[in-house]
């Protein structure tokens, strides 16, 4: 089939998909068949023009075809859990039947686009080492791409495609998993390999936030958050969804259920941790807030002295400190006053400083304190950069320390 006859083939069953999304009479006994139609036309596009613009956006259609049954099943599922007051437990895991068969043929369906794209003749080493993660079979070696363009359109495919494989095992779980633990294993999974694949997108971290976030797992929800803002790529919602939780605790809207750090503390240290770490944090993303946050600090610092003095810390649980505090000041990155601070002006033109410290080098000089059109940021906002700089000079010492 070439081009034109596979996209005249895809309006065609876009066309008949449209139908049956309108039809709320037949919706239920038309889907299934209809949408794997409309998969299988949109995939010998996709396939047939890897490489192309015509390849990225059949497949962001495709999605958005999940996307709206997926709303639709959810919302039919709320509705029958609660119809005025009163539940429908028949109707409920009819449906429930249903949309259970929607998410296991679109999780076989992106399971085998994985496969072609594995077996493609421009096939990548990552994409059969994903493959081979997966248990899927491939029927081609991978053999280098020798057109980088291709190459990278590729790996960004797979990468789109474990995303959509993680939200749905997410939307499975999320919808049908009725025990009290859930099991979010299967999208963590897919998650992590979009990240083992292309680090540089923030997208895998913004989706394991959202799964920490029905853990009760603020600790880790906010790590998520600040790592997919940190990305080279970080997605375009993703300073909102740091401010908005962050407004959320400061308003004791997202109370702590989960268990944070307890895999690397003793339980008492542990819900000190879960408790004093996301305020602490709210409070530093916050220019209004009072001067609590002091109390927080002394804590907080409290708890991990001890916690590194009785050896009661794991590796994991204070990379993840570290790692979320200096995303912390990265995000921040924006919010830093530019003008100099009342203990600089006893060093203001000191020769030895004006080598090592952009704030005193010649005419870019920042403004003073007591600048009279200058508005002074939040003395939080202060007190972090001043903590910063102590940061970043340390690190410039070491570095020189080293380089000699």
């Amino acid at each position: 089939m070439d081009d034109q006859d596979a996209q005249s083939q895809l309006r065609l069953a876009e066309a008949k998909l449209h139908a049956v999304l309108e039809d709320k009479d037949h919706f239920a006994s038309k889907l299934e068949p209809t949408f794997q139609e409309y998969r299988s036309r949109c995939e010998d596009v996709i396939v047939e023009s890897l490489g192309s613009d015509t390849s990225t956006a059949v497949e962001g259609k495709l999605w958005e075809g999940h996307i709206r049954i997926n709303s639709f099943f959810r919302k039919q599922l709320a509705y029958l859990r609660d119809v005025n007051g009163k539940k429908r437990p028949v109707e409920h895991r009819k449906k429930a039947s249903q949309y259970l068969k929607f998410i296991k043929t679109s999780q076989r369906f992106y399971r085998g686009y994985i496969q072609s794209l594995a077996s493609h003749p421009g096939g990548l080493g990552e994409i059969q080492a994903v493959a081979r993660k997966l248990n899927i079979d491939t029927s081609l070696p991978a053999n280098t791409a020798r057109d980088p363009k291709l190459h990278n359109d590729i790996l960004m495919s797979c990468h789109r495609t474990l995303i959509h494989l993680g939200d749905l095992s997410r939307y499975r779980t999320s919808e049908l998993d009725t025990k009290k633990e859930k099991d979010w294993g299967p999208a963590i999974g897919y998650y992590d390999l979009a990240i083992a694949i292309y680090p540089s997108s923030g997208v895998s971290y913004n989706q394991l936030a959202i799964i920490s976030k029905a853990q009760g797992d603020r600790t880790r929800t906010l790590y998520n958050l600040y790592r997919a803002l940190s990305a080279y790529e970080p997605p375009a919602t993703a300073f909102n969804n740091l401010d908005l939780e962050l407004k959320k605790i400061r308003e004791g809207k997202t109370p702590q259920t989960g268990k944070g750090f307890d895999d690397g503390l003793e339980s008492s240290q542990s819900a000190n941790l879960q408790r004093w770490f996301p305020l602490l944090h709210a409070c530093y993303f916050d220019s209004d807030a009072s001067g609590d946050y002091e109390t927080l600090e002394g804590k907080m610092l409290s708890c991990l002295v001890a916690g590194l003095r009785e050896r009661s810390l794991k590796t994991t649980a204070v990379n993840r400190l570290a790692v979320s505090n200096i995303a912390a000041d990265f995000a921040a990155g924006d919010r830093w006053q530019e003008y100099l601070l009342e203990e600089d002006d006893d060093v203001i033109a000191f020769r030895p400083f004006q080598d090592t410290h952009q704030a005193f080098s010649g005419s870019e000089r920042k403004a003073r304190h007591h600048g009279q059109d200058l508005k002074r940021h939040h003395p939080n906002d202060e007190m972090l950069c001043r903590i910063r700089d102590l940061v970043e000079d340390a690190l410039e010492l070491v570095d020189n320390e080293v380089s000699s």
